[in-house]
């Protein structure tokens, strides 16, 4: 039997572990590391908060602007151009804060010679929208078309002024629901006699689209009014004065929305988009990055934007602007060409002539 091999020391290993120096720059390396990934993972999740509160917000004043926007391009449809005396305006009312518009939306088409309700709004009806309760605005009758009154306003409890009263109305309720203290509920109202085959009855409910911002130092008008003679409206002058809404010549509308969730930092995102009616506007991003019918935002300022900015007017695939239709003239003795806008989803081409 032979005896066992004995390696020579140098390669016989020692068990031994690691040095309390060792384990000591292992934890601080590993510290490191980890509060180094904790950081960009802290980072990645406040990131998509204010992604997704920034998505959240421009998605609904994108949805409101197509909206209203769509309204004010129809202003005029189906109005009573034939009384002589006080014809039906396309524009009947607009302040910084709402408008209301004439144009026979429903419905569409409206074929039956006597009308199909609801009708041209009735000012001995109810209910009635503030800004026509005996003032200059008030129609003088219930105009023959069928052209009914729609309003895009933030005042839903129609008491003639924007304020907390409103949020606390049963239309504020999605205000109420945000932890956003400026959110304010954008309403749609259409008023027009025989609602719901009832004469007197001018409907006037309310169809909650938005939340938004109410105008103020650091919040633009909702709408400006330009005249023909490219000046426009100072709102602290009131609302434009009913003898000079004939002169209109375009309405710029410009949403301001936050999101209805506080960013980690407190502050709340949103976008503000803008279009004008009915004059063109150049989109001022490029074409390629334009969608059809969609303003679109791109934030400004440095760090942390509460709000982003844009201005643009129905930008199309390929110039990123375009011309909307223009209200037909109601004043009388003198001879223009003019053009109106069929309702949105129709088929068939706007009617076009001359006026007198």
């Amino acid at each position: 039997m032979s005896a066992p091999v004995r390696l020579p020391a140098r390669f016989r290993s020692t068990p031994r572990g690691f040095t309390l120096v060792e384990l000591l720059v292992t934890l601080v390396i590993l510290g490191v590391v980890m509060m180094s990934l904790m950081t960009v993972m802290y980072a990645a999740v406040r990131c998509k908060t204010m992604t997704t509160n920034q998505i959240e917000s421009t998605q609904s004043v994108r949805a409101a602007l197509d909206m209203v926007t769509r309204d004010l391009r129809s202003a005029g449809y189906g109005a009573d151009l034939d009384y002589i005396s006080q014809p039906q305006p396309s524009i009947a009312y607009v302040d910084s804060t709402q408008v209301l518009i004439n144009a026979n939306m429903q419905p569409y088409p409206d074929t039956n010679p006597s009308r199909t309700p609801p009708l041209a709004y009735d000012p001995a009806g109810t209910p009635r929208p503030f800004p026509l309760m005996g003032t200059a605005y008030t129609p003088p009758i219930r105009y023959r078309s069928g052209a009914e009154l729609i309003r895009w306003t933030l005042d839903v409890n129609n008491d003639g002024t924007v304020d907390d009263d409103d949020v606390e109305a049963a239309d504020g309720a999605d205000a109420r629901r945000t932890a956003n203290p400026d959110d304010y509920v954008l309403v749609r109202q259409v008023y027009g006699d025989s609602t719901g085959n009832i004469a007197g009855a001018n409907g006037g409910a309310s169809e909650r689209v938005a939340l938004v911002e109410k105008p103020g130092s650091d919040v633009p008008p909702i709408f400006t009014a330009t005249f023909k003679d490219g000046t426009t409206w100072d709102w602290s002058n009131g609302p434009v004065p009913r003898s000079r809404i004939s002169e209109i010549a375009g309405i710029t509308v410009q949403l301001t929305s936050s999101s209805g969730r506080a960013n980690p930092d407190g502050s709340f995102p949103g976008p503000r988009c803008g279009r004008r009616w009915p004059r063109a506007a150049t989109c001022p991003i490029s074409a390629s990055s334009c969608s059809r019918w969609t303003a679109t935002c791109s934030t400004t300022g440095t760090g942390t934007a509460r709000r982003t900015s844009a201005s643009a007017a129905f930008p199309t695939h390929s110039s990123c602007s375009a011309t909307a239709w223009a209200p037909p003239p109601t004043s009388t003795g003198t001879t223009s060409s003019w053009s109106r806008a069929a309702p949105t989803g129709s088929s068939t081409p706007p009617p076009t002539g001359t006026a007198s």
